[in-house]
């Protein structure tokens, strides 16, 4: 009887301290911080955007004006001013108003690059906004004041992704001692502090993964084996914490299960090439990368399904051979086609006219 009760008192210490991490909020200064230079270079960027005609750019004043409609800044946001009410991925990635304006613009130029990673960073995709940062690096005759704001952005988003990180790594370490559940609870902490922690969301799934096996009577095995190594089909919260750690760093090769493709080969293509290339682009990213890597980059990154960081690897080299060819625009479509389909009549239309006609930025 007193080992019972013991075992209950354990119990619901366990749980009440379950429930206080979940009842807990935590401050991100280096998200907050990231978010109000995105935003701040977004309202630069876009006083840039009003300068051009609304009769020959559609696309860009359809586009100004949803960023008002969110409580955009035409110029640098007045400090402490509310941030921008904007969904990344609803405004952003699968936004057929932001691709027509993208594609608007002159291919692959730095201002275009940067914009769309200071969106992404503004709505608190730092992994997003650093690979495309990242990208935008390998744009050519950037002007010094982009190059500076791209470092700028670049290095705020690798510190939220680090800070993030450690962060995680603590949790997880609960995990190891055997206590998969205060782990969850205080990863969802995380998460509330910084929705878009794609390392939390993966761990989270292991914790329900761990979960799995104690309702089933089995001992879990050790976290590290809890990904792709289980022998125990994920449950639908498994599979929905890994497709959410995905969603927020598509190059997360551990959240993927293999089954994310048609083919059924994405930890293939993600190990064998896309890392492999990836890398060559963030050893150094003064240097600038051969066409021919970019575009195998690409292509492998289409492969994989990462769409959104596929375009931006073509447009990078798309700027560099000046303008769009067949082969270009049908890359363009089969990509946009996946993200932000109602996009794709008018941006293949902008891309095949004659002369063409995009507008090129520069700083105000």
């Amino acid at each position: 009887m007193r080992r019972l009760a013991h075992i209950v008192l354990m119990s619901w210490l366990y749980l009440a301290g379950a429930q206080a991490w979940s009842a807990m909020t935590e401050p991100f200064p280096e998200l907050q911080a990231a978010q109000r230079a995105a935003w701040e270079t977004v309202g630069i960027l876009a006083h840039g955007m009003t300068g051009s005609d609304p009769r020959r750019f559609p696309g860009i004043h359809a586009w100004l004006k949803e960023y008002r409609s969110l409580g955009g800044s035409i110029g640098k946001p007045p400090q402490n001013a509310p941030l921008p009410k904007l969904d990344a991925e609803r405004h952003v990635s699968r936004s057929p108003v932001f691709w027509r304006a993208y594609f608007e613009q002159a291919p692959g130029d730095a201002f275009t690059l940067l914009w769309h990673g200071a969106l992404l960073l503004g709505g608190g995709e730092a992994s997003r906004a650093a690979y495309v940062l990242l990208l935008a690096r390998q744009a050519r005759d950037t002007e010094k004041p982009i190059l500076e704001a791209i470092d700028g952005l670049l290095d705020h988003s690798q510190l939220v992704v680090q800070r993030g990180a450690q962060r995680v790594a603590e949790a997880a370490k609960l995990h190891d001692e055997g206590n998969p559940a205060a782990a969850a609870a205080r990863l969802r902490v995380l998460v509330e502090a910084w929705p878009a922690n794609a390392l939390a969301h993966y761990e989270l799934a292991l914790t329900a993964a761990s979960r799995q096996y104690t309702d089933a009577g089995r001992k879990p095995p050790p976290r590290a084996r809890l990904s792709i190594h289980t022998d125990l089909p994920p449950s639908a919260e498994v599979a929905s914490a890994y497709a959410r750690a995905r969603a927020h760093d598509p190059l997360l090769i551990r959240a993927y299960q293999g089954n994310e493709t048609p083919a059924g080969d994405v930890l293939l293509v993600l190990g064998k090439t896309v890392r492999p290339l990836w890398d060559i682009i963030a050893r150094d990213t003064q240097a600038e990368t051969r066409d021919e890597t970019l575009w195998q980059l690409a292509d492998a990154l289409q492969d994989a399904g990462i769409v959104e960081l596929s375009l931006t690897a073509g447009q990078a080299l798309i700027g560099r051979e000046g303008g769009y060819d067949h082969g270009d625009r049908k890359f363009i479509a089969e990509n946009l086609k996946s993200l932000a389909p109602g996009a794709v009549a008018p941006v293949l239309k902008r891309l095949a006219q004659t002369p063409a006609q995009f507008i090129r930025f520069v700083l105000p």
